[in-house]
């Protein structure tokens, strides 16, 4: 048998949490070590005087534990409840260190949807466990906030008045998406029960193919020996969190009309600070009757608590989707009085091994209580029925056989038999498949991904022929699936060449034009694995221009986007000409990776690592979904870029991928261009002025003259012809660019009339 490493991540764990799924990952961990395994367990705590997500390492009885610390003092938004990126570099960086071959999502609740997909971006192999209605339900067990069974989200209607108090519209419809993403990321979703598993295909169809029900096991319970007479009182036991959802106060109104000295109940379970008002209203409420209030156990007494009792009431408000308090509750002898909802039913035989009453209906939980007070050989029947469930031993092989099954062991040939391992990827994850190792660095792409090419236009006659054609005619390991285009108010012939080559047109007014929005409209309209930006005048300057861009999204999964090199046209401005041949041309820049983590150069050269280009670009769907553009009017790639780097990703420079994309640009357009691109980069990212006036007035005669003697050496022209010819047009055209990217940087001491009138974006919008 093959030692596996696996990381499992919960949101709580022993000894601070008891719960259900608390006690499932810390049961699972130690039969996975019985069986030879290297397991972690990632966990969230609280801990008031600890810094925000630090974290200790600790082991639990044989378990290595990391507990990172959330308070939630930089919760200040409803998104960050659920969708937290200040998780990501601290999660790449434990992947790194703990090189996981199986990563086993148990609930994420406290950390971050997004870890799932950041895991299977990176290549680990990823399992989702669900145990409650967490995805769907901000709430978590679909209770709304009047303390009523809700039917589910309704793709987002029924929540937005249920969370009306602490989210908006938006975010509800966020929540929700973010929530799909997160399940489609993961390669098998495990739920407990086919009462869950069919809940979740509800809810979320698109997920539907990737669940499978594994029922969880229990540890050995010893079975209790009972009097063959009916106790005296009844001994009642209700085990659960005393909050609303679990249902306490439809027991205690239930005693209430109990005769006296009939039945005494024991009440055991924990206290959430938030609900210790309606902790009190239940001590309030339980005066004067039989009712014992009890701290919270550990597990291992739980046999012990069964043995001093006959018969376990699951009052529940909320729909149970397993129960596991209820399995072993039947497994040690007692029956179980149950409300008939959710998956209790499945597990419960009405007169057989229990009595099941109405939910939410206390006069028929009474009613059932007085049968098993005033019929003597029911409870003893009830008992006869002993019921053998799955070990968590058994469990924990199941999930072994899961692990392997998405990490391709089984259809591997062994290595001393002379063959080279051949791995089959996983199809349920859309981005794209990989195949997957030890070392998630050896990673690559194994399919040929299907490519979207995304194109806005607007009287972009002159070059679109060429450029679409140009994209027809690409070769390589990719399929083509379709060229989307979005046109914001063509008056030329723009929209009769795209009918032509066949491209889908999505039309917008001029006026909601914007290069983040617009792109993220085109990416929301596409249906491939690989979204490919590109203007309508830059063309692929050859046959391998998509090939090329792609290539370095094969070899490493860590990078989540490729921009190209570009070449001049020969109309192109004789400034931005030198421009283009300093830095591209000549080939002095050659392909890099861009990279913040582990890379002490990044703050030095945050302009260098954070610039991308959509002129022609390349994302992974994944991670647009994950990161879509700023809506913003300018640097909207340079934006994004920044934003994967920070989370621990990378973006790439692909030489070899080339377009010819250039600008004749007048000065007026020039400043206007640089007075945009400054204020952009002053607004983004908050970069302090370059230099004063003076010095940009200085730095554009000293950049001219260079200018001079670049085109002096590339024509051969004597000294006097070249500065004849273009000393004035260097002159004029660099003092533009400089003056006017002075004053960008001077932005917010603009009046908006004024910005408005400089911004090029306007001036386009208005052509």
């Amino acid at each position: 048998m093959t030692r596996m490493r696996i990381l499992q991540i919960v949101h709580g764990f022993p000894p601070d949490a008891w719960a259900g799924t608390e006690i499932v990952t810390l049961h699972l961990a130690q039969e996975l070590q019985a069986r030879g395994h290297a397991v972690t367990v990632l966990t969230r705590t609280e801990d008031s005087h600890a810094a925000e997500f630090s974290m200790r390492e600790e082991q639990y009885e044989t378990v290595p534990v990391l507990r990172v610390v959330n308070n939630h003092g930089h919760t200040t938004t409803f998104r960050a409840f659920y969708d937290n990126s200040l998780y990501d570099q601290l999660f790449l960086q434990l992947l790194k260190r703990v090189q996981p071959e199986v990563v086993h999502f148990q609930h994420i609740a406290h950390f971050s949807a997004n870890l799932i997909g950041l895991a299977r971006a990176h290549g680990y192999p990823t399992i989702l466990s669900l145990h409650d209605f967490f995805f769907p339900c901000h709430r978590i067990h679909l209770i709304d906030k009047e303390g009523r069974l809700c039917a589910g989200p309704e793709r987002g209607n029924r929540c937005v008045a249920c969370l009306r108090d602490i989210a908006s519209a938006e975010d509800v419809s966020h929540r929700l998406a973010t929530m799909e993403r997160a399940l489609l990321a993961a390669q098998r979703i495990i739920t407990p029960s086919t009462f869950l598993q069919e809940r979740i295909a509800d809810y979320f169809p698109a997920v539907r193919d990737t669940l499978h029900t594994v029922p969880l096991g229990i540890k050995p319970v010893t079975a209790v020996p009972r009097s063959s007479l009916c106790p005296r009182p009844l001994r009642l036991l209700y085990s659960g969190l005393l909050f609303p959802p679990k249902g306490a106060y439809i027991l205690i109104e239930a005693l209430q009309g109990m005769p006296p000295g009939s039945v005494a109940a024991s009440l055991y379970g924990a206290t959430l600070p938030y609900w210790q008002p309606y902790v009190d209203q239940l001590h309030a409420q339980a005066a004067g009757l039989p009712i014992r209030f009890h701290e919270p156990y550990r597990h291992t007494q739980f046999s012990e608590i069964l043995a001093e009792h006959d018969v376990l009431v699951m009052p529940m408000i909320c729909e149970e989707t397993f129960s596991l308090v209820t399995r072993e509750a039947l497994a040690a002898g007692l029956p179980v009085v149950a409300a008939r909802r959710g998956a209790l039913p499945a597990v419960i035989e009405d007169g057989v091994n229990g009595l099941l009453f109405e939910p939410e209906n206390p006069a028929d939980l009474r009613r059932c209580l007085l049968r098993l007070v005033h019929e003597p050989h029911l409870i003893e029947r009830l008992r006869s029925v002993r019921q053998q469930f799955k070990t968590v031993s058994e469990y924990a092989a199941e999930m072994e056989g899961v692990y392997r099954e998405v990490c391709g062991e089984g259809k591997v040939k062994k290595r001393d038999e002379g063959e080279k391992d051949e791995k089959v990827a996983p199809s349920s994850f859309r981005p794209f498949a990989l195949s997957f190792s030890s070392n998630p660095a050896a990673h690559v792409m194994v399919t040929v991904p299907t490519v979207s090419v995304l194109i806005p236009t607007k009287n972009g006659v002159r070059y679109l022929a060429e450029v679409l054609d140009a994209i027809r005619k690409q070769q390589g390991d990719f399929q083509l699936h379709e060229i989307i285009a979005a046109d914001s108010g063509s008056r030329d012939g723009t929209l009769q060449i795209l009918q032509q080559y066949g491209v889908t047109v999505v039309q917008i007014p001029p006026q909601e034009f914007g290069h983040g929005r617009t792109r993220n409209l085109l990416a929301s309209h596409a249906h491939g694995e690989m979204l490919v930006f590109l203007t309508q005048d830059a063309t692929p300057a050859n046959e391998k221009w998509l090939h090329n861009l792609l290539s370095p999204l094969r070899t490493d999964p860590h990078v989540a986007g490729v921009y190209s090199r570009h070449i001049p046209r020969p109309d192109c401005h004789p400034m931005e000409w030198h421009r283009i041949a300093e830095y591209e041309l000549q080939g002095k820049v050659e392909s890099r990776v861009h990279a913040m983590l582990d890379n002490p150069d990044y703050e030095r050269n945050r302009y260098l690592y954070r610039f991308f280009a959509n002129t022609s670009s390349v994302l992974r769907r994944s991670f647009w979904e994950r990161f879509p553009f700023p809506e913003v009017d300018f640097a909207e790639d340079q934006a994004w870029a920044e934003q994967v780097l920070k989370a621990g990703y990378k973006t790439a420079y692909a030489a070899d991928s080339v377009v010819i994309h250039s600008h004749s640009y007048g000065p007026w357009a020039n400043f206007c261009r640089h007075f945009e691109h400054a204020a952009a980069m002053h607004k983004l990212f908050g970069d302090a002025p370059q230099q004063s006036l003076r010095g940009c007035i200085a730095g554009a005669f000293r950049v001219a003259k260079l200018d001079l003697i670049f085109w002096r050496q590339q024509n051969g022209h004597s000294k006097e012809a070249i500065v004849k010819q273009w000393a004035v047009p260097a002159v004029s055209w660099h003092l533009a660019g400089n003056v006017g990217y002075w004053l960008g940087e001077q932005v917010e001491r603009l009046p908006g009339w004024l910005v408005r009138r400089l911004s090029f974006q306007e001036q386009v919008k208005r052509r």
